[in-house]
């Protein structure tokens, strides 16, 4: 089965993570040289930088969830953000 994603999905997708990681930066979770870690970890396995900052230890799965749903004008399900 092929996944056909819309652009605007994509870009929800996109701003989700920029402010997910914008939160996580500004309030001290994670240094620069972290932030820069989580981008290559998220690189080299194809996966969300959120996944990346569980994987690394930096957050837990519920806690990574918890900052990337903050403040998000809708109710978006776990399993949406899970597949972002």
């Amino acid at each position: 089965m092929i996944a056909i994603e819309s652009k605007g999905a994509r870009d929800f997708a996109r701003a989700l993570r920029q402010q997910f990681l914008n939160r996580i930066r500004e309030r001290g979770i994670i240094s620069g040289s972290e932030l820069i870690r989580v981008h290559r970890v998220a690189q080299a396995r194809r996966i969300s930088p959120e996944d990346a900052v569980v994987i690394l230890g930096l957050l837990t799965e519920e806690e990574a969830l918890e900052i990337l749903m903050e403040g998000s004008p809708m109710e978006v399900t776990r399993e949406f953000a899970r597949a972002c």
